[in-house]
């Protein structure tokens, strides 16, 4: 990957939402760059000892390559990452981590996303396999807890819903319903039979509603050219008077041949920096290129208008046409590109890396993805020649593998941006497949049907192949990866399954009954296990769609001190099988229904607020997926409708079907609770290699080597579970204060009085724009209005202490 900077410089339906800029690195599957839709929870106890893998400082070692910040300007070495903490308020919530604490972002459904600060983070050897993503619906929820915060939300844009809990013992506490919605209310009286019933809808109905198809995006045009390219514009104002250009080339480290691998970089380093149209931008924006599985995209970021009022967008779309059909291949810049391909080679050789290529060789052992990592091998990179670059180059940059996204404020109208496409492409011959016979053309050649190109081994049979084409997925043993550079024992259960592309009202309906089943899980874990000294460093569950894998993943991983890893395991599995049996209470179903809907109407007013290249990012990956792409305000009325059709029952279905793999692991399919939730597909556990042990008061350790095998692991899996009863509902007050009490206080009489500092009439600071406040008793309230988030606040309660206050 390569980037340039100039010296100017979100449904089951997919809704994008605001991301906010971060500069964190992240590791791989953590740092996706583009939307998927998933699910993500993770509950860290904070007492449990901090997790001393430096995995949160690396970047997408094996997916994505490229984006190397260090060579902004001087095209010199050095390898990073421009990241976005995204909050997805789509099928999930996804996290970008630091040493202390994090920002949980979320985009979806509306639109919109949202920036929360989460507590002290614990890192894990695998947490790689926290599968970034989200193609989102348009709604999120969010509960509160002290010292964190949770998001969660349901979608298609990058939405795979991480729910962090903060510090054990702490507790919980879900906002009271702010929004009333005919189907939430109608909920709270109609018991377990939910929504539908209530509100008087007919089986009929219901039926008719949920095969609905979910409507585009009204102001979203697609198109395509003669030869072949497709193009997708969209308008967008925020921020202003600038636009996002992508070009995505359908060719990644997948469709390399065996003596390729690493190729489909160095071409895209080449054809990018070996461009003279591109250099001319660099006075005026900022451009950047990266190479994945299955694509490799070129983007540039520029003002609408030069300083001198030319219109730029045509000089983009040229610099475009020359990195992707008119490339070069100079001898001197092939070299020169050989050499940083070479030291990023160098820079991602790391044991977070080996883990992933660990992890990902196992989950794809039958296709190319469990070998063909972007970065290629380095005894292939160093004997390329120019001649290997084109014959690669030939084979695929043509037209009809081209889409080209146009994310923006761009001058004129969308007519006015598909006619500048039109002059910048449409004279790029179509590239056509072999004569079939002498003076007859041959057919114009089309890209993959199916990207990428690979054959899954499922976990369950994909529903669009007949009985026949059906070949059972065996159920995974374990594989066992030890290294004396590991610290925590940790256990990921995978299940690999087929897309559900968001289409209708029920496949939105679906994933937002999988997010309640995450989001139950998560609190279940938190709150049941609020101790001292839990078992676990962190229990994850992941359910996400990849559009760089061509599938939909399900991951529990169990994070722990080695010594302790069958304790932690029994939490997880006892959990699991809890939900897995009984699905969510009343309770629950009332709490997540309220949350999802007062969210979703505040993304729904946020529309318009989103950056272009979120909004960008959420179209390429929503059509990668095959999802619907909806606007805010059109996923939030969706999941109102879709709510009110949602019962009890129907949660529990899902939450067998989406937890079979896990809780009935090791049992015959013939004699399972749910046999079509299919078998686990890829089971490893990641251990040290040794263990350090200490005398009761610490003075006296020792190193012992780690010995565990696959076939003990797989025993535990098997083992019962002590409960597995179901689990006493918790009715939650709508609020901690109540009426009368707040009446009481007021009788007080309280009173602001004069405040220390000099501040205008109104109170306020002219420097900050910060209102100055203060109450009779001395408490200091300070506040200032903004406008970036409708219906949305953020409080903050400082009490003085720490250890400042401690006596020398």
């Amino acid at each position: 990957m390569v980037s340039t900077l100039g010296t100017a410089g979100a449904a089951a339906a997919c809704v994008p939402a605001k991301a906010h800029q971060g500069s964190t690195l992240r590791p791989y599957y953590r740092a996706r760059n583009g939307p998927t839709s998933a699910s993500v929870v993770t509950v860290r106890p904070s007492s449990s000892a901090a997790h001393r893998s430096p995995c949160s400082s690396v970047h997408d070692r094996v997916r994505t390559v490229g984006r190397e910040q260090g060579r902004l300007l001087s095209l010199g070495g050095g390898s990073g990452l421009d990241q976005n903490n995204r909050f997805v308020a789509g099928k999930g919530l996804v996290g970008s981590s630091s040493s202390n604490s994090r920002e949980v972002s979320m985009q979806g459904v509306g639109g919109s996303s949202a920036r929360v600060a989460v507590g002290r983070q614990r890192n894990s050897d695998t947490a790689v396999r926290s599968r970034l993503s989200g193609m989102g619906s348009s709604s999120s929820s969010s509960a509160f807890a002290t010292g964190s915060t949770m998001h969660c939300g349901f979608g298609t844009k990058r939405s795979r819903a991480r729910l962090v809990a903060g510090a054990p013992g702490r507790g919980w506490a879900v906002q009271a319903p702010r929004y009333g919605t005919r189907g939430v209310r109608a909920q709270a009286a109609a018991g377990e039979d939910g929504g539908a019933e209530a509100n008087k809808m007919t089986l009929e109905e219901v039926k008719e509603m949920l095969n609905k198809p979910l409507e585009r995006h009204t102001n979203l045009r697609k198109g395509s050219l003669a030869n072949g390219l497709q193009y997708f514009i969209l308008p967008n104002a925020v921020p202003p008077n600038r636009l996002e250009v992508h070009l995505e080339m359908h060719v990644g480290s997948v469709d390399e041949r065996e003596d390729e691998q690493g190729l489909a970089h160095l071409v895209e380093h080449v054809t990018f920096l070996g461009s003279s149209k591109r250099e001319q931008l660099l006075s005026v924006g900022r451009s950047n290129a990266y190479t994945d599985f299955h694509h490799t995209v070129f983007h540039v970021h520029a003002p609408v208008k030069s300083d001198d009022g030319k219109v730029l967008l045509p000089q983009v779309l040229e610099a475009l046409d020359e990195i992707a059909f008119q490339p070069k291949f100079d001898v001197a810049r092939i070299e020169k590109e050989r050499r940083a391909v070479l030291a990023e080679t160098q820079m991602m050789n790391t044991i977070e890396y080996r883990v992933d290529c660990k992890l990902l060789q196992q989950l794809h052992m039958e296709n190319a993805l469990g070998s063909r990592f972007p970065i290629g091998l380095e005894e292939q990179v160093k004997k390329w020649d120019r001649d290997a670059l084109r014959r690669f180059h030939e084979r695929w940059y043509f037209p009809a593998n081209a889409t080209l996204f146009l994310v923006g404020d761009f001058d004129g109208s969308v007519e006015d941006a598909e006619k500048m496409i039109e002059a910048a492409f449409g004279q790029v011959p179509a590239a056509r497949l072999p004569p079939p016979a002498p003076n007859v053309p041959g057919d114009i050649k089309l890209r993959h049907a199916v990207r990428p190109p690979v054959v899954h081994a499922l976990g369950v049979p994909d529903p669009s192949e007949t009985a026949a084409d059906v070949i059972p997925t065996p159920e995974a043993g374990a594989y066992v990866f030890q290294h004396p550079l590991l610290q925590q024992f940790s256990l990921s259960l995978f299940q690999k399954l087929p897309v559900l592309k968001m289409k209708t009202y029920a496949d939105l309906r679906k994933t937002v009954m999988a997010r309640f089943v995450v989001m139950a899980l998560h609190f279940r874990i938190s709150t049941r296990y609020a101790e001292p000294n839990p078992p676990f460093t962190f229990i994850e569950f992941d359910h996400s769609d990849s559009g760089r894998e061509g599938c939909t993943v399900s991951t529990l991983t169990i994070t722990s001190e080695p010594e302790r890893w069958k304790e932690a395991l029994r939490v997880a599995l006892e959990e699991v099988r809890i939900l897995h049996a009984h699905g969510i209470t009343k309770a629950e179903l009332l709490r997540y229904t309220t949350t999802a809907v007062r969210d979703s109407e505040r993304l729904a007013e946020q529309e318009g607020s989103v950056p272009s290249i979120d909004n960008l990012d959420f179209v390429m990956e929503s059509e990668t997926l095959g999802h619907e792409v909806m606007d805010q305000q059109q996923g939030h009325e969706v999941l109102l409708q879709v709510l009110d059709t949602i019962t009890l029952e129907d949660i529990k279905t899902v939450a067998q079907e989406l937890l079979a793999y896990v809780a009935e692991y090791g049992t015959p399919l013939e004699l399972r609770q749910c046999p079509t939730g299919g078998v686990c597909t890829t089971l490893v556990a990641c251990v040290p290699a040794t263990v350090v042990t200490e005398s009761e008061d610490g003075s006296v350790s020792s190193e012992a080597p780690f010995q565990v095998v696959a076939k003990e692991i797989e025993d535990a899996l098997c083992e019962k579970t002590g409960n597995v009863e179901a689990p006493t509902d918790v009715e939650v007050p709508d609020r901690l204060i109540s009426t009368e009490d707040v009446a009481e206080l007021m009788k007080r009489k309280p009173k602001f009085v004069p405040v220390d500092q000099p501040v205008g009439a109104d109170g306020m600071d002219p420097k900050t724009a910060v209102t100055l406040r203060k109450l009779s008793n001395g408490i200091l309230v300070n506040y200032r209005r903004t406008t970036n988030e409708p219906k949305g606040a953020m409080l903050r309660l400082v009490a003085k202490g720490g250890r400042t206050a401690e006596q020398l």
